[in-house]
């Protein structure tokens, strides 16, 4: 239902970082910035349903909804290790693009968008070439 843990030993135990409380909401891509290790994105779905895209920049005391994903179901998220404040991600709906470390997105226009987008990655030479499966 929306939650994330940490664990600092290994595993050994864990900690609740947050709960989002969203009934049936699935986390499955938990992203910590290249640069920060306080700065995590958590996307998630609910299969065909919305989920969204969260953001922390103090090591998970607190979150921020990306507002132009609220509505759509994210099955994927990649960073560019050319430019990391280039940030993609993937949906039922396309892929969506953020230049700006997720504080803005706007979903990527094309005639041959691939739908239903499960795992992306960015060329690690060139932020123009991104990949979708």
């Amino acid at each position: 239902d929306g939650q994330v843990y940490k664990s600092e030993n290994a595993g050994g135990s864990w900690e609740l970082v947050v709960n989002f409380n969203r009934p049936q909401l699935i986390l499955d891509q938990l992203m910590i910035d290249s640069r920060d290790s306080d700065v995590i994105y958590v996307s998630g779905h609910r299969h065909t349903l919305a989920g969204g895209l969260f953001k922390t920049t103090d090591g998970g005391k607190t979150w921020k909804e990306a507002k132009e994903l609220s509505k759509e179901a994210v099955h994927s998220m990649a960073q560019s290790t050319v430019d990391p404040n280039v940030i993609t991600v993937g949906t039922n709906n396309g892929v969506w693009i953020s230049k700006d470390s997720g504080d803005r997105w706007e979903k990527i226009q094309s005639d041959t968008m691939p739908l239903n987008v499960g795992s992306m990655a960015i060329d690690p030479r060139n932020n123009n070439v991104i990949y979708a499966g």
